[in-house]
Parts: C-alpha cells; structure tokens; sequence
C-alpha cells in the first residue's frame, strides 16, 4: 500500500580504501530507484572518530560503575592502549565492566610496563 513505509538498517563493516567505491554503488541504487518512480533513500554513517578521553572519562563517570577513584586511572590505561580507536575502547569498557575495573586496569597497566621496557632495551 502506498502509505505503507519501510525502515531497513544495514550494518557493513568495509575497509576504509572502499568507503569512497561504497557511496558510489549506493548512489547508483538511489538513483536507479528515483528514474523508475521507486521510493528508495538511503544515508550511512561515517566512520567512527576517536574516542576523546575526556568523554571517555565522563562516559565512566556517568554510565558505568568504574570507582571513582579508578576513573582517571582506567581512561588513561585505557587510552595508551587504544589510541582512542572506538571498537578497541569500546573492548575495553565492556572487559572492564564484566572481570573488574581494577583487574583490567591492572593488566593494562602491566602491558604498558612491559612496552616500556622493551623500548628501553
């Protein structure tokens, strides 16, 4: 029916070189669907940035139950191992919420230690 409406997510996981080839096909679609009278739209997310530590310190702070205490420590581990990059980061939280922010904090510390000194040698 013609009132009737359909809302499709998709989800695609593509490398960052075929972002570009991606948009190009989409629009095509788009396209094709507007000559033929066919309702089609569509709209796709960027690429995530990087996750700034200050909202990842407000994101401990305000929804998780990282200890107050912890907070600025876990954000900082958390950060020098990521560099920021979403999914790490987002491994990171999730690991921390389920084995325990101090364990977690403590092997990310502990990997930054070893780093350190391999630099060092």
């Amino acid at each position: 029916p013609p009132e009737l409406r359909l809302v499709s997510f998709l989800c695609l996981e593509v490398a960052e070189d075929e972002l570009d080839d991606l948009d190009t096909c989409l629009e095509s679609l788009e396209d094709e669907a507007l000559e033929s009278g066919r309702r089609f739209r569509y709209a796709y997310l960027k690429t995530l940035g990087k996750v700034p530590y200050r909202e990842l310190v407000d994101f401990l702070r305000d929804h998780t139950d990282c200890p107050p205490g912890l907070r600025v420590r876990v954000g900082k581990a958390i950060r020098r191992e990521t560099a920021g990059h979403f999914d790490q980061t987002t491994h990171w939280v999730l690991q921390a919420a389920r084995s325990g922010w101090a364990t977690v904090l403590a092997q990310l510390e502990r990997a930054d230690l070893k780093q350190k000194v391999r630099r060092s040698s």
